[in-house]
C-alpha cells in the first residue's frame, strides 16, 4: 500500500542521514524498523550491518554499594510460564509465602505480583507489558507450598502465546499492522532507486518537515512521543523514534561535526 511504501522509504532516508550526520543510534534505530518491514533489503540491510558497530555500546549494570546495615539487594525470583488454549499460568517460585501475604493486580495488558516478606519487606514483581492483552476479571492466582500460580485468562483464546512479554519485535510487528496493509505488488527496488535518488540531496533540500510528517503519520503512540520530545529538546538537531532510550531524560543538542552549540541569549 502507499502508507506501507511511504513509511518505508521514510524510514530508509531517516537511517541515511542520520549516518551521514554520525547520529548512528538514530540511524540504527530507523533502518532496523525498514528492514523489519522488508527484510529482504539488500540496501537496508548493508547499511544497518556498517551501522551497527559505530553505535553507543550498552552498559552492563552495575551493582549498586550497599549502604552499612542495608538489606542486600534482592535476587530476580525465577518464573516459569506455560499455556493452554484459553489460559497462561505463570509460576513464580517463591516458598513459604502466607496465603494472606501475597497480592496481584490484573491489568488489560499486564500482571503485578506483590509478596509481603516474613521479614517485613515487601517484594515486587511486575510482568508488563504481557505480549497479548488478557481478561482481568476472570485471572486468579493461588499460593502453594512451593510457587505462587497466577492464571491468566486469554483474552483471545487459541492464540499462542510465544513470549511472557512484549518484545522488540513484537512492537514493530504491531506498527506494522496498525498500517493494516498488504505487501503485496510492493516494488522494493523501485521505492529504494526513489529513496536513494533523495538520499543524494541534502536534508535541508529535501524538506526535512515532509520527512518528520511522514514518519510521524504512520508511527504508534510511543514512536510519535519519541519524536516530538527528541526533536523539541534537542533544539532541531535529533530525530529519534525510540521511545525507550527517548523517555530516561532530557535530549541533548547534537550540533554537525565541526560546530558547537551557542546558548541563545537576548
Amino acid at each position: 500500500s502507499d502508507q506501507l511504501r511511504q513509511y518505508f522509504k521514510a524510514l530508509y532516508l531517516h537511517g541515511k542521514w542520520a549516518f551521514e550526520l554520525k547520529q548512528y543510534d538514530e540511524a540504527a534505530e530507523s533502518l532496523r524498523k525498514a528492514a523489519t518491514i522488508n527484510p529482504s533489503h539488500e540496501e537496508v540491510k548493508a547499511l544497518l550491518e556498517k551501522t551497527e558497530p559505530l553505535t553507543t555500546p550498552v552498559p552492563e549494570p552495575q551493582a549498586e554499594p550497599e549502604a552499612e546495615g542495608a538489606e542486600p539487594a534482592r535476587p530476580k525470583v525465577r518464573h516459569e510460564w506455560y499455556q493452554t488454549d484459553d489460559f497462561v499460568i505463570l509460576e513464580v517460585f517463591i516458598k513459604r509465602v502466607q496465603k494472606d501475604a501475597a497480592a496481584v493486580e490484573f491489568g488489560e495488558r499486564a500482571v503485578s505480583l506483590s509478596v509481603k516478606m516474613a521479614t517485613g519487606s515487601e517484594n515486587n514483581y511486575d510482568f508488563d507489558p504481557l505480549q497479548h492483552n488478557i481478561v482481568a476479571s476472570e485471572s486468579t492466582f493461588e499460593v502453594l507450598s512451593t510457587k505462587i500460580e497466577i492464571r491468566l485468562k486469554k483474552a483471545q483464546p487459541g492464540v499462542k502465546w510465544s513470549h511472557l512479554e512484549q518484545t522488540d519485535e513484537d512492537q514493530a510487528a504491531k506498527s506494522l499492522s496498525q498500517l493494516g496493509s498488504s505487501r503485496k505488488g510492493v516494488s522494493w527496488d523501485t521505492i529504494a532507486a526513489d529513496a536513494e535518488k533523495e538520499a543524494k540531496l541534502k536534508p535541508s533540500e529535501q524538506g526535512v518537515n515532509e520527512l518528520f510528517q511522514s514518519i510521524y503519520r504512520d508511527a504508534d503512540p510511543d514512536t510519535r512521543r519519541a519524536m516530538m520530545k527528541s526533536y523539541v529538546e534537542s533544539n532541531g538537531t535529533s530525530l529519534s523514534t525510540d521511545w525507550s532510550s527517548v523517555g530516561k531524560g532530557p535530549v541533548e543538542t547534537l550540533p554537525p561535526t565541526d560546530t558547537f552549540a551557542k546558548p541563545y541569549s537576548s
